[in-house]
């Protein structure tokens, strides 16, 4: 229900033009069908409408973990362990304690 044509229509084109960035809908359109629809075209997830923001965060991480991490939550580089999930990094098995934002430019860098 965009403007100018609605997210299947959408999700076509992307993959018409071959793009293959991670695709989440959220519809208020909540049949069976148009669920089944919307990943057969190629969405990654398919949330309904009203949903609650800590679901839609999980389910954001879940896409990037299988993007970035083949569903893995840790990612080791050499004697360091980031934990996706828990947001922690240990280095030599030792906890070391990262503010938000040095986490995420961790996390970042770790994943590119």
């Amino acid at each position: 229900m965009l403007p100018n044509g609605n997210g299947l229509d959408l999700l076509a084109k992307l993959k018409q033009l071959g793009k293959s960035e991670n695709v989440i809908i959220i519809s208020a359109k909540n049949s069976l069908e148009d669920k089944l629809n919307g990943l057969a075209m190629g969405a990654d997830d398919y949330l309904t409408k009203p949903f609650h923001i800590a679901e839609l965060n999980a389910r954001i991480n879940a896409v990037l973990r299988r993007k970035n991490f083949n569903g893995k939550t840790n990612v080791e580089i050499g004697n360091c362990v980031i934990d996706i999930q828990e947001r922690t990094l240990t280095v030599n098995q030792k906890l070391i304690h990262l503010n938000r934002k040095e986490f995420d430019i961790l996390n970042y860098f770790s994943s590119n």
